[in-house]
């Protein structure tokens, strides 16, 4: 199973307007003040968001489902939730989560209609290898599996994963989620993804 490395997105990530707007205007939003107007730019930045991290996941070569569609369920699973997101980072790795989630339905449903099952590919970030422009293309069914696997005896391990490899977050936001360090949520990132290939190749 091919599993290779892809270019560092910390320093090429790109954000719609200053990523601390977000924040702010969920503050606005929730304490009432001028509600109507921050409510509309926070959707508009929100899904904006989420469009940036499904062009970056999302595999154009799968027949599951495509970027736009992945942005529509998953905003559909977030947008009633907005009022208890308490900023960008919060947002993100609620957006990180349901977006896997929307992609392993998709792959399920998919696979149960087809004879034989219908593997369902997802562009993997491995941002720490050595090749600059390479992807993985890994199958979704076994991300989950593997990624449940390490979520039951490495719980915070598997929290870094997702959020980096389904959320493209950066290594400082990540440390501020799960309130460690940034060299931490490095490390973290690191032992995830070798016990994560390691489930995906038991060989």
């Amino acid at each position: 199973r091919r599993y290779t490395s892809s270019v560092d997105h910390d320093a090429a990530q790109t954000s719609t307007g200053d990523t601390g707007e977000l924040t702010q205007l969920l503050h606005v939003a929730q304490r009432g003040e001028n509600a109507h107007e921050a409510e509309a730019r926070v959707v508009e930045l929100a899904y904006n968001e989420m469009r940036r991290i499904a062009g970056a996941i999302a595999d154009p070569r799968s027949h599951t489902v495509n970027a736009t569609a992945l942005v529509h369920e998953a905003w559909i699973k977030l947008s009633g939730n907005l009022g208890s997101v308490t900023d960008r980072r919060h947002f993100l790795a609620l957006a990180a989560r349901a977006m896997r989630q929307v992609m392993l339905d998709a792959a399920r449903a998919r696979k149960t209609g087809k004879r034989g099952g219908d593997r369902h590919r997802f562009k993997l970030h491995d941002a720490d290898g050595a090749h600059d422009a390479a992807r993985a293309v890994i199958d979704l069914a076994d991300i989950h599996d593997a990624l449940g696997a390490l979520r039951s005896t490495h719980p915070r391990q598997a929290e870094v994963f997702e959020l980096r490899a389904f959320g493209t977050l950066t290594f400082a936001e990540i440390a501020g989620i799960v309130n460690v360090s940034e060299s931490s949520a490095r490390v973290d990132w690191q032992f995830a993804r070798a016990s994560i290939r390691a489930g995906l190749d038991p060989s």
